[in-house]
């Protein structure tokens, strides 16, 4: 059977030169480990002269994401579905250059996390930007009456994107608020439209969009079960709602999620301003004696409701010995 390798520099466009015969091991090694990104380069065998690229195999960080979104929208207008075919595209190359680094063991494991979730981060604040102007637009802007300017909101990452540890196949955890009670204003006149109808509309139309099927797979999947209430709660809450519910219902297992608690898009001072007044909440001064058993109480729930005895044995996420298991001792420490 002919090498991979083989199969690329004969389907290489002639204006090409081959990459060298090191840089063919490796992607014979590439295309062994994932079937997808072997049929993205047969389909673009031109991505592997790319890929051995010297600056394509340096550590890259939101800033390279950013100038390389610049070029590749162009022309483009904001929020059409030209616009998000253009940024799904993007983001598939920018998996594959990950991916390939991280195979051929040409980046550290951390760098290959914290580059997924930088991506991730540029990803969502470049949608939600777009998604926010689109609803200024057509509903006016959201705006603060208490301090008379527009209303700010952010939104925090939990889970492996608010720890920068995004790996291929994470959702990312979210938290959408924002500050400022009043109606929006638009050319100068307040409307019918309250702050929170606004960002509950732009949220989630947002979360469809970054959601939607696509030959290149969906953007992200949003997971929203973290935030308050869960399923039945509001999908965004004002600054002071957030606080208020933490503070007189926040339980044990909502503690550990917020240790990894980030803000990741929209107004960032904003989050800080949050987790400040998060972190008596996050970090108790004194914790309860029963804090041990709440935690394995919650690790116990999910072993039961979550994987089941069945595949306690064999689940390396959440069974025994698995990575929450982990997750639950490192975070249980943190708390005391």
């Amino acid at each position: 059977m002919m090498p991979f390798s083989h199969e690329l520099r004969a389907a290489l466009p002639s204006e090409f030169d081959p990459p060298s015969e090191q840089a063919g091991d490796r992607v014979d090694l590439f295309a062994s480990v994932s079937a997808v990104y072997a049929g993205h380069l047969r389909q673009r065998p031109q991505d592997w002269v790319w890929l051995d690229d010297p600056d394509t195999n340096r550590d890259w960080s939101m800033r390279d994401f950013i100038h390389l979104w610049k070029t590749a929208s162009q022309g483009l207008e904001e929020n059409s579905p030209a616009w998000y075919g253009q940024l799904r595209r993007l983001r598939r190359r920018m998996l594959l250059r990950i991916a390939y680094r991280d195979v051929c063991a040409l980046a550290p494991m951390r760098q290959t996390l914290r580059e997924q979730s930088a991506l991730a981060e540029f990803v969502l604040g470049v949608v939600l930007d777009a998604v926010i102007k689109s609803w200024i637009q057509r509903l006016g802007e959201p705006w603060n009456e208490e301090a008379d300017a527009p209303a700010r909101w952010c939104v925090l990452a939990l889970g492996k994107l608010g720890g920068r540890e995004l790996n291929f196949f994470s959702d990312l955890d979210l938290i959408f608020f924002f500050e400022g009670s009043g109606t929006c204003r638009k050319q100068g006149a307040a409307t019918q439209v309250s702050n929170e109808e606004f960002y509950a509309r732009a949220f989630r139309e947002a979360c469809g969009k970054l959601q939607e099927p696509s030959p290149y797979g969906p953007l992200y999947h949003i997971d929203l079960r973290l935030r308050p209430e869960g399923d039945s709660g509001p999908l965004v809450r004002r600054f002071s709602g957030l606080l208020h519910y933490y503070w007189t219902l926040g339980q044990t297992w909502e503690r550990l999620a917020w240790i990894r608690a980030r803000p990741v898009a929209g107004d960032l001072s904003l989050g800080g301003e949050l987790l400040e007044e998060m972190n008596a909440f996050r970090y108790p001064r004194s914790t309860s004696p029963k804090l041990l058993q709440e935690v394995a109480g919650v690790k116990l729930r999910t072993e039961r409701e979550v994987v089941g005895a069945g595949l306690l044995g064999r689940d390396i996420k959440s069974g025994v010995g698995g990575i929450r298991e982990i997750e639950f001792f490192v975070q249980a420490h943190q708390l005391v």
